[in-house]
């Protein structure tokens, strides 16, 4: 089956084997429905970012919520990022490092809740930052 699509995700020419006029209408109006459903998601949440942010959070605390996060997390497993997140935690947990917390942000000088790695390679260097400038880094980079 061959299908080329645009930059907007339409679909300009379909060529399969067997596929009737009908299942090929059926597929080209799913698949631009389903482009159009993107688009209108992406601009209901930046009009209401609150509303997304709760919904995030509530389908974050429920069990298919969860059961996603996990396996996410699970293919994180053995990447740089995790290594790196690990030894820091490690160090904390056996009291080799203080916990980010005895610290106050290197941005805005709050409470600091979290360690920032900028390079994951060098796990050792972190800062400690709360959780907005955390997550304005993050963001950032």
């Amino acid at each position: 089956m061959l299908i080329r699509i645009d930059q907007r995700g339409e679909i300009l020419a379909l060529r399969g084997f067997g596929l009737s006029l009908q299942i090929t209408f059926e597929i080209i109006f799913t698949f631009n429905n389903m482009s159009m459903s993107l688009e209108y998601q992406r601009e209901w949440r930046a009009k209401n970012r609150d509303k997304a942010r709760e919904y995030q959070r509530k389908w974050a605390r429920s069990a298919k919520g969860r059961q996603v996060l996990r396996e996410r997390e699970k293919r994180l497993i053995g990447t740089i990022e995790s290594k790196a997140r690990n030894m820091i935690r490690n160090r904390i947990n056996r009291k080799k490092i203080p916990h980010p917390s005895f610290f106050l942000c290197t941005d805005c000088n709050k409470h600091a809740k979290h360690y920032h790695h900028e390079d994951y390679s060098l796990w050792w260097s972190v800062e400690p930052l709360c959780h907005s400038c955390h997550g304005k880094r993050h963001r950032k980079t």
